[in-house]
């Protein structure tokens, strides 16, 4: 169960937003998120833009995390 962590504000399916550790360096990895991950917003803002299956998305501190941030759905757009 993979944890992924922000580490800029942007969309979900962004090239440039996600890491593998807190203050890690970004990469693409977007289309290997699973119902099994859990997305840390790492007090940046993510937008949901596209149907996105995951296990959880979180604002707290778990793995090293900054707390706060957050996570905006766009209309018609599914979070399962």
């Amino acid at each position: 169960m993979p944890t992924y962590y922000a580490r800029a504000n942007g969309n979900v399916n962004a090239t440039n937003v996600w890491s593998t550790t807190p203050t890690g360096t970004t990469s693409d990895l977007f289309p290997s998120f699973t119902n099994a991950d859990t997305l840390m917003a790492n007090g940046f803002t993510i937008t949901l833009n596209v149907n996105t299956t995951i296990l959880e998305v979180r604002t707290d501190t778990t793995g090293g995390a900054t707390t706060g941030g957050g996570f905006t759905l766009i209309n018609g757009i599914t979070l399962n």
